[in-house]
């Protein structure tokens, strides 16, 4: 077992990529922190665990965070998981938006773009962790464990600061250019402190959170259209136009629009089942 955990700053949680037909099978176990008690957790995390028999697709994770250890990015992250073993399982941590920083004891904001063994963080607790999740004889009692773990880490009250909830709420449902400023007007903070308390419990400063949060909004729409307008998913997206559009597509992702649809296609064709936040680069 390897243990994972993704410090999420960003809208999405990290899934792993499996392969549906062929030699490799992968089961993936996933519960809210609200399965096992009180639903307030769920607010901030999500634990999952994956069983796999067989190799693994090597992938990207687009605009997320992911594993080993713990390890935070704003933007593309490459990852693989071992082959060696024909048998493995791999539990991860999903952190929600802003929702990393109560258990680290740390500003979200010093782990931006970092990749750092658990223990540097956490001590020899960490291994100890990852010892008795070995051990345990049931997912059951590897969610609970995992879960009460995180609960003796927690270094003050499950609570964000009243602007950085203000804004995560106000990112979702307002798309306009203009929205990282509102929200700190709406806050009644300058630009500089909404910045400066935004950053420190998500871990990224509210514009460019806001650009992969719009970044993602477009990549799941164009998983589920057969043949998407660029020019219009761009305005409806909040893109000043559809170059905008192709210039974050291709920091985020690596790929311009049409590569990335021409991948998705391949895979589908294959068989291969993706996640919309996924951008696979080989076996």
């Amino acid at each position: 077992m390897q243990c994972c955990f993704g410090l999420t700053s960003q809208v999405l949680r990290c899934q792993t990529l499996s392969r549906t037909s062929g030699c490799t099978t992968a089961t993936r176990f996933s519960m809210s922190a609200s399965g096992y008690s009180r639903p307030a957790l769920s607010n901030w995390f999500s634990i999952s665990e994956m069983m796999s028999y067989g190799s693994i697709t090597r992938g990207i994770l687009a605009g997320t965070a992911a594993i080993p250890d713990l390890w935070s990015r704003d933007h593309t992250t490459d990852f693989s998981l071992p082959t060696e073993q024909k048998k493995f399982s791999v539990m991860g941590v999903h952190f929600r938006p802003g929702g990393a920083f109560p258990f680290l004891g740390l500003s979200a904001y010093e782990l931006a773009d970092t990749h750092l063994d658990l223990a540097t963080i956490w001590g020899r607790r960490a291994g100890e962790i990852r010892e008795h999740l070995v051990s345990a004889p049931s997912a059951r009692e590897r969610f609970r464990f995992l879960e009460n773990a995180l609960r003796s880490r927690l270094h003050g009250p499950l609570e964000h600061h009243p602007a950085v909830s203000l804004a995560l709420d106000g990112f979702c449902s307002d798309h306009s250019r203009a929205v990282v400023r509102k929200m700190a007007r709406e806050a009644g903070l300058s630009d500089r402190r909404f910045i400066d308390v935004f950053r420190s419990e998500v871990g990224l400063n509210p514009k460019r959170f806001n650009r992969i949060d719009r970044f993602q909004r477009v990549l799941e729409k164009v998983h589920r259209l057969p043949d998407p307008e660029w020019g219009q998913l761009a305005v409806e997206h909040g893109y000043f136009d559809q170059s905008h559009l192709i210039r974050d597509f291709l920091e985020f992702s690596g790929f311009s629009p049409a590569d990335h649809l021409r991948r998705l296609k391949d895979l589908r064709d294959k068989g291969l089942h993706v996640k919309f936040n996924h951008l696979p680069v080989g076996k």
